[in-house]
């Protein structure tokens, strides 16, 4: 069949296989009509909804001028501005959703809005990764935003990022997603995701007998400067072994974003290190010193109060004793005029880790200047 034709059956198939949810909703918010997508991408069966409110799906309290689009779309005519939603679907969940919404109200055909729907938690969840890297939340925060993009449309996986592996390959961080203890525990230890790292190039295989959650497991390296650093794992229930193009899209994106994000942590710690320590000896500097010695006070006057910026105070900080021993080094500066400075930068680099060696975890040698 070639050029337009009016077969209802024909239109209404064309519609059941459309990637997006398409409804008709009158002036009042009911559900007029709704395409068979709905099933596929909200659990909800067609019966079910013809009839009911749009508004019965939504998250009311979620974002208030999202809401008052729907007013403004039955008030104009024709296509409007796309708009973000987020559901309140009846078995609980809260997926966020993209509306187009087509004002056709003197149409005698439609009499209300075209209303168009897809899934925005994937593109929602990368975003947030990318700006929480940017703003430098924790890496595991941004790790957990990408690990819980993989729950949606592309990947449809029970997901995990993991960086730092060790020669044995163990990562030395893992965030997961959806993962049952038992995967938690695989995922700790080496495995394929190891092999990835150490081949550099996507591997997957079945999962059956490793006590991974799932069907199949994917791996994709994470690359700084085309260095394997880490991996991310996809653990799917469909057994199907071959990444199709728009899955292996999805797994290099977020391996990208995790190896940006981990960058951004490692640039930031370092910088924070330089700003606290003393570049020679790598103990505290005076700045760390009088920080610390602040925070210490301030919860001995104020026990049970909150630190300056809202935390409560760490076990150490809130202890009602402490002590701050000076120490001066005898014939320091002898040995500096005598055997140059580079002795004297040995010298004290090695009191520096004697110091270090010698005090408890909770305690702070710091070198003032000199």
């Amino acid at each position: 069949m070639i050029g337009r034709d009016d077969d209802p059956e024909l239109l209404a198939a064309l519609l059941d296989h459309s990637p997006y949810v398409v409804m008709r909703v009158d002036g009042e918010g009911t559900i007029g009509w709704v395409n068979a997508s709905i099933e596929r991408l909200f659990g909800l069966p067609v019966a079910s909804v013809i009839g009911t409110n749009i508004l019965t799906y939504l998250d009311l309290t979620w974002d208030p001028e999202a809401l008052a689009s729907i007013g403004d779309a039955l008030g104009a005519e024709g296509m409007r501005l796309p708009t973000l939603f987020r559901s309140n679907l009846p078995d609980g969940t809260s997926p966020i959703f993209e509306v187009w919404a087509n004002a056709q109200l003197h149409d005698p055909a439609i009499e209300g809005l075209v209303v168009y729907v897809r899934r925005w938690d994937e593109r929602m969840l990368l975003d947030a990764a990318l700006e929480s890297s940017a703003v430098d939340a924790p890496l595991v925060d941004t790790l957990d935003l990408l690990a819980q993009s993989m729950a949606t449309e592309t990947l449809e996986a029970r997901g995990a990022i993991m960086l730092d592996l060790d020669d044995d390959g163990r990562p030395g961080t893992v965030v997961g997603h959806g993962l049952d203890d038992a995967s938690v525990a695989v995922l700790s230890g080496p495995g394929l995701w190891s092999d990835a790292v150490r081949r550099d190039e996507p591997l997957t295989a079945p999962t059956g007998g490793t006590g991974l959650a799932g069907s199949a497991c994917w791996c994709w390296p994470v690359r700084d400067d085309d260095v394997p650093i880490g991996c991310v794992v996809a653990l799917r229930d469909d057994p199907e072994l071959e990444i199709d193009h728009s899955r292996r899209e999805a797994m290099r994106r977020i391996a990208r974003i995790a190896a940006v994000a981990a960058a951004r942590a490692a640039s930031h710690a370092s910088l924070h290190h330089a700003a606290t320590h003393d570049a020679l000896t790598g103990l505290a500097n005076r700045a760390r010193f009088w920080d610390e010695l602040d925070a210490i006070t301030s919860a001995a006057r104020h026990p049970g109060g909150k630190a300056a910026d809202g935390t409560a105070p760490s076990a150490a900080e809130a202890s009602s004793t402490m002590a701050v021993l000076y120490l001066d080094l005898d014939g320091f500066k002898d040995v500096n005029d005598r055997l140059g400075h580079a002795a004297g930068d040995a010298v004290l680099v090695e009191v520096a880790r004697r110091l270090q060696a010698t005090v408890r975890r909770s305690d702070l040698v710091a070198r003032l200047g000199g």
